[in-house]
């Protein structure tokens, strides 16, 4: 399962085994409230895309990452064996990389603590 903002849309589109859930301009605090609201079934792994709209309208970084913390506590009780796989903000030329960087920097240090199988370091550009 994958879940997140629009970047998801073509992601495993070819595999009819996979589901994608992608909302266009949502951030993360209203992703949780949804998916708080969910079945989320029983996936294997699930990876979680976001904080790219948060970053356009949210000044602290501590915040975006409470909100991404809260979104991935729930998915770990939502689902219980489940592989949790974080994925980096995507870099655009348009955004300011310094930002993109130390948050997908911080998602490196917090990996450990918030006990993820995995994440997804994301180095190139998106337009």
């Amino acid at each position: 399962m994958a879940v997140g903002d629009l970047m998801l849309h073509n992601f495993g589109a070819e595999r009819t085994d996979k589901m994608v859930q992608c909302f266009q301009g949502i951030k993360t605090e209203q992703l949780h409230r949804v998916e708080g609201k969910r079945d989320l079934g029983s996936a294997e792994s699930v990876i979680i895309h976001m904080g790219s709209n948060d970053l356009r309208t949210t000044k602290k970084l501590d915040f975006v990452l409470g909100e991404i913390y809260d979104l991935v506590a729930t998915a770990k009780r939502k689902l219980l064996n489940c592989r949790i796989v974080l994925s980096g903000v995507l870099r655009r030329r348009d955004w300011s990389r310094r930002r993109i960087g130390e948050l997908n920097d911080r998602f490196v240090g917090y990996q450990k603590s918030w006990a993820l199988t995995s994440l997804i370091e994301t180095p190139g550009y998106v337009d």
